[in-house]
């Protein structure tokens, strides 16, 4: 599949003309093709309008709408009243979060999202490539209870347990809504909480919860050995 990025944001680097030649030769050569449109509102006049122009080239259920990240440049040049704000956790699951990416420096991340720019270590980060086999590295990620609850049920599992402990005062106060990414930022982000997520997956019983959600959810073929199971 061809992912082809398309947004106001990056009309000064890929202009219109270009989307809509990539989106003709994917029809043409019968490849798959989705294009990416980054807002920080879907009731935005200005995304409304963008989204209306692409409709002419290509049907709606091809393309998809990305909330901005809230991070980075974003906190210096987008208004924060353009978002639209909950105090509730997006409700998704997140499917980036199941294919790792690798970086030149041979870090192996668990997500393509903001959490790329985070300098401390946390649950996401699954290992380095400079110091063991990429086998090893994805062998243990099979054990990531924090990984695979966002896989399940997205970060707002996480948010839940977070709720029941006594770190809850550091939960944050407002998330953007429709953003997966910007609950899973605001918490990896945050010293404490990151440290407690960390504990959290060698909780058993958190463990034995995320591996059934696991099989009944996503068919995942997982083993469940009893004696990594015991009661909590």
């Amino acid at each position: 599949m061809i992912g082809i990025s398309a947004d106001p944001y990056h009309q000064s680097v890929i202009p219109f003309d270009r989307v809509v030649n990539a989106i003709g030769a994917a029809q043409s050569c019968g490849i798959p093709h989705r294009v990416l449109v980054a807002t920080e509102s879907e009731t935005d006049q200005e995304y409304i309008s963008f989204v209306d122009r692409l409709k002419r080239f290509t049907s709606e259920d091809t393309i998809a709408t990305v909330i901005t990240f809230y991070v980075g440049r974003a906190l210096v040049k987008i208004d924060a009243r353009r978002y639209q704000w909950t105090q509730e956790p997006d409700p998704c699951a997140c499917t980036a979060v199941g294919a790792p990416v690798i970086f030149p420096d041979g870090c192996v991340i668990a997500c393509i999202g903001p959490l790329l720019g985070l300098r401390a270590s946390h649950s996401l980060v699954l290992g380095n490539l400079r110091e063991e086999p990429l086998a090893a590295i994805l062998d243990r990620a099979e054990n990531n209870s924090v990984l695979h609850a966002i896989r399940v049920w997205g970060p707002r599992k996480l948010v839940e347990k977070l709720r029941e402990s006594p770190i809850a005062s550091e939960l944050p106060r407002a998330y953007v809504r429709g953003s997966v990414c910007d609950v899973c930022y605001k918490l990896f982000s945050n010293p404490t909480i990151a440290a407690y997520l960390e504990r959290l997956n060698d909780d058993p019983g958190f463990k034995r919860y995320t591996t059934y959600g696991r099989v009944y959810y996503l068919n995942d073929t997982v083993t469940l050995d009893p004696s990594s199971y015991t009661s909590s």
